[in-house]
């Protein structure tokens, strides 16, 4: 059977065989209890650099295979599309690879390091006539998809300027400010607010500028970016990303919206019914869970991921567009150091 064959009896498929590449803290919180609830969805085998958390997340789901690495989980018969959920620095070879072997790529963000990696995930991913699709999970936040909906209605009227802040707790999050593996908060944070920002106001970037700080001077990575965006049609945006917050009180995103007509705001803070004080401040238990964990986002997003290979479908994310928003990070980046506004395309 000629591969294209085989390719289009995988699309038709009731059920996509799910590969896991990663076993960390955004799969098992986020993307497992997910794939559990979809029905169209199976967990045939998994991977991972530790084997006994790769083996104990194959434990929750009694037929998958375990694997020594992603070349091997490659080789599995039913793995029809793979989930990559590594370090940013693994994101473009496993792609790569996956797409050479006929599997679909699901892959978490940013999609690469450098632009050039992400233009080798996409030609692969094209020539091998796979679905690439990236996991900008805050796409998928019912809050964002209201605005969204708002703005295509056209009730905003002209959107003018947008803001999205994104506000984390001081504690370094382990790989994050590894400079081995990202560019660190501004990368795997702020690049929820890059694609956001694209999105909410159906344009390209084409200037930025940013500024930074450190909270030491020994350290590798900005802890707190700020960056003004300018795009083609005329619209401006903000976006800020910081490692900044007291441990006492909630992570939390701030997105505001002004249009020629209407302005609209949604902050995770004002959006929970529940506020405890404590001696280190006031917490809002619900805040940063409803952001990150809650299952029906990324059920969402990894549904819609299958939805795309079974019936055929450009996935919501494509490649493209995660190119997109980190060439608008790669370019706040080169505009800090420089020390002065940055053009796109870079």
């Amino acid at each position: 059977m000629g591969f294209r064959r085989k390719h289009e009896l995988k699309q038709r498929k009731e059920t996509l065989g799910l590969g896991l590449i990663g076993c960390g803290s955004i799969a098992q919180e986020s993307h497992l209890p997910a794939i559990r609830q979809i029905a169209s969805a199976k967990l045939v085998a998994v991977t991972d650099a530790d084997p006994p958390r790769a083996k104990a997340v194959a434990n929750q789901f009694t037929s998958a295979h375990v694997c020594d690495n992603y070349n091997e989980l490659l080789d599995v018969e039913e793995v029809d599309a793979v989930d990559i959920c590594t370090p940013t620095k693994f994101h473009s070879e496993i792609a790569v690879a996956a797409a050479n072997a006929g599997k679909h790529v699901l892959c978490e963000k940013p999609i690469a390091l450098r632009l050039e990696e992400a233009d080798r995930m996409i030609k692969a991913c094209a020539e091998n006539h796979v679905k690439l699709m990236i996991g900008h999970s805050r796409r998928f936040i019912p809050r964002y998809s209201m605005a969204k909906r708002l703005i295509k209605e056209g009730r905003l009227g002209r959107p003018l300027w947008a803001l999205q802040i994104s506000r984390r707790h001081m504690t370094a999050p382990g790989w994050y400010f590894d400079p081995a593996m990202t560019y660190g908060p501004i990368a795997e944070v702020g690049i929820h607010d890059a694609d956001l920002l694209r999105w909410f106001l159906d344009d390209d970037v084409v200037e930025v500028q940013g500024t930074a700080r450190r909270r030491t001077p020994t350290s590798h990575l900005y802890d707190q970016v700020f960056a003004a965006l300018r795009f083609k049609k005329g619209s401006v945006g903000s976006l800020e990303v910081g490692y900044v917050l007291p441990k006492g009180y909630a992570q939390y995103t701030t997105l505001e919206i002004m249009g020629s007509k209407a302005f609209v705001t949604a902050t995770d803070n004002h959006m929970n019914v529940m506020l405890m004080g404590v001696d280190g401040g006031v917490t809002y238990p619900l805040a940063y869970r409803d952001l990150l964990t809650v299952n029906s986002i990324y059920m969402s997003e990894i549904a819609t991921f299958v939805d795309s290979v079974i019936n055929d479908r450009v996935p919501p994310v494509t490649g493209q567009e995660g190119r997109a928003a980190l060439e608008i990070i790669l370019a706040v980046l080169r505009s800090i150091e420089r020390a002065e506004p940055v053009r796109l395309p870079l």
